[in-house]
């Protein structure tokens, strides 16, 4: 999915809700934290002006798969859990 660069026809209160609605849909109910998840990576690509070119995904044993521009990397939950809590040395 790919969004305008730019926000001439929309302001930007509506532009970043019309995404972050949109993502919410992605993300369906499935998605633990789905709103808050939404809003957070609405917010990131409004900021950084980013686009979504992968996905992330959840095996039934809770491995994560991070698929972008067709390479994938499964992660155990301890190597994702580290990821987003790297040790203090």
């Amino acid at each position: 999915m790919r969004y305008p660069d730019s926000m001439d026809c929309l302001g930007v209160d509506e532009f970043f809700q019309m995404k972050e609605s949109t993502l919410l849909t992605m993300l369906g109910e499935n998605a633990q934290a789905a709103d808050l998840t939404a809003h957070k990576t609405a917010f990131a690509m409004h900021r950084d002006k980013s686009i979504i070119t992968g996905f992330v995904v959840t095996s039934p044993n809770g491995e994560v798969g991070i698929i972008d521009k067709s390479a994938v990397r499964w992660l155990s939950q301890d190597e994702w859990w580290n990821f987003f809590h790297p040790k203090k040395h």
